[in-house]
Order: structure tokens, then sequence, then C-alpha cells
């Protein structure tokens, strides 16, 4: 019989969206830290750092994002690099 451990550590992830997330959305997002990223003159583009409790967890935030008709740009996991 396999031992598997399981982490217990949450899992970080940034999720980048086309557009800019309103304030009056942001209990949706409550617990998450949100940055706004410019990605040109005229565009922008919000990135939502959430710690989940595990991968199983990610679908969930996902459907928050798109129920806003927001546009997922990309999904990274694992520690978010700082400012170069």
């Amino acid at each position: 019989m396999s031992d598997y451990s399981f982490s217990t550590k949450p899992i970080q992830y940034a999720v980048e969206v086309e557009g800019i997330i309103d304030a009056r959305w942001s209990e949706w997002f409550s617990g998450l830290d949100v940055s706004f990223v410019p990605s040109s003159l005229d565009a922008r583009r919000t990135i939502l750092i959430a710690s989940l409790p595990d991968q199983s967890a990610l679908p969930a935030l996902l459907a928050r994002v798109t129920g806003l008709n927001l546009k997922v740009l990309s999904v990274t996991p694992g520690p978010v690099p700082g400012p170069k």
C-alpha cells in the first residue's frame, strides 16, 4: 500500500484578466489581493492574487471571474513574483 501525504499548505494563484474590476465587485473576491497592472496606454489588466486551500478550489475562483464576464488571460500557480 502506498503512503500518500497531502499538503495542507495553501496554494497561491495569480489570475490575470482583461479590464479593471470595479470596486463594487470586491465582495465577490473577499480574501484576495487585487492588483491593477497597466498593459498598454489605453487598456488595463487586473491581477487577482489568491491563496486557495488546494487546487480543487481554483474552478470556483474562475467561476467568479467568468461570472463577472471577464476574459481570463492567464492563471499562474505558485508564488507571485515581486516587482523587478
